[in-house]
């Protein structure tokens, strides 16, 4: 199979592509939001039962901010590009 001269493969699939990969970065931010949910529900039992001053509620504040902010990331590289407002070509 030849192709024609400006007629290219793998720029008709590239957009597809990130399409898909979009929704699996947004997937795993919403499975990083979840996951952060359920780390704070047993820092507030670990809090509850052992206190500030444990090791595991230590380690539990940290896995709970570790796993919000992973998820704001991705949630922010799976959004789609913004278009440029034409307002800002206009500006002096």
């Amino acid at each position: 199979m030849t192709t024609q001269p400006g007629s290219s493969s793998t720029t008709s699939s590239a957009p597809l592509a990130r399409n898909r990969v979009r929704k699996l970065v947004h997937g795993l931010a919403i499975g990083s939001f979840v996951l952060s949910l359920v780390a704070a529900g047993i820092l507030v039992w670990s809090l509850a039962t052992l206190g500030i001053g444990h090791v595991a509620s230590a380690s539990m504040i940290a896995i709970t901010l570790f796993l919000a902010s992973c998820g704001v990331v991705l949630y922010v590289m799976g959004m789609p590009p913004r278009k440029p407002d034409p307002a800002d070509d206009n500006a002096p």
